[in-house]
């Protein structure tokens, strides 16, 4: 039943330069990064309608690289979150090591790259709420008219009204650039497994700054592993300048705006 079967031919640049030429000459390549999303696909191989051009990105030393500044940290897409752990704990906000923390085992992490994490588009991962309310900055690497361009889109540029996060095609996450902003106050919690219990599952991401017994910057994101992520102004500027302890008509308020 295999006869007319072939094997995917696996492409493996060595740096960006090599990757932009093959994707120029293979421009609906799979990317493969450590394989989570096409491993998991069911029927991906053997199949006809597979896709049998594949570039994999382990070996481009570049989507490894990490460097900060006093404003902002970026990581590579290929760092595992193992790593980003590792590299930013004394300089990434809170609210981002707990969502990393949140995903999966030690094990796991180990086998999830930024990039994919991001780009996954059957799971929407806490992350990607995390992300946004950071406002964090993806830089793409994306064909236009047989040319390699690369360029810096906040997050928000590329969410649907849905909570979909949309990449253009034939695009490569090459690094996330994420704002050191100083907020006094956080709150993560993630309700059933994400994994486990997808349909059930919901993960709350919360920042703003306490002053006093008011709140200011205040960002909320809403994230369903299997539908997308919730996040509104209309939401924030509620929430902002609210006196503490918040009064039981303004709480109604804000879950009705949910």
């Amino acid at each position: 039943m295999f006869e007319s079967l072939s094997s995917p031919n696996i492409h493996t640049p060595q740096n960006l330069a090599e990757y932009a030429n093959t994707i120029t000459h293979y421009p609906q390549s799979s990317l493969w990064a450590f394989g989570s999303s096409i491993m998991d696909s069911e029927n991906f191989y053997p199949n006809l309608n597979a896709n049998v051009e594949i570039i994999y990105l382990g070996l481009i030393d570049e989507l490894y690289k990490f460097q900060r500044n006093d404003r902002a940290v970026e990581f590579g897409s290929m760092v595992n979150l193992n790593e980003m752990l590792t590299s930013g704990k004394s300089i990434l906000p809170q609210i981002l090591i707990d969502t990393l923390k949140s995903i999966g085992s030690y094990s796991i992490r180990n086998r999830i790259s930024l990039g994919g994490a991001i780009a996954n588009k059957k799971f929407t991962s806490a992350l990607i709420g995390t992300f946004f309310i950071l406002d964090t900055q993806i830089e793409l690497r994306y064909l236009k008219k047989k040319r390699l361009h690369n360029h810096f889109f906040p997050i928000s540029k590329l969410v649907e009204k849905n909570g979909e996060l949309i990449l253009p095609e034939t695009s490569l996450i090459s690094r996330i650039r994420i704002s050191i902003n100083s907020y006094n106050y956080k709150y993560f919690v993630t309700i059933d497994d994400p994994c486990l219990a997808t349909s059930n599952s919901v993960t709350i991401a919360f920042i703003c700054n306490l002053e006093q017994i008011s709140t200011t910057n205040a960002r909320l994101a809403i994230t369903y592993p299997n539908k997308g992520f919730f996040s509104s102004r209309d939401t924030d500027m509620l929430i902002n300048n609210l006196q503490l302890p918040i009064e039981p008509s303004a709480q109604t308020e804000i879950i009705n705006k949910i």
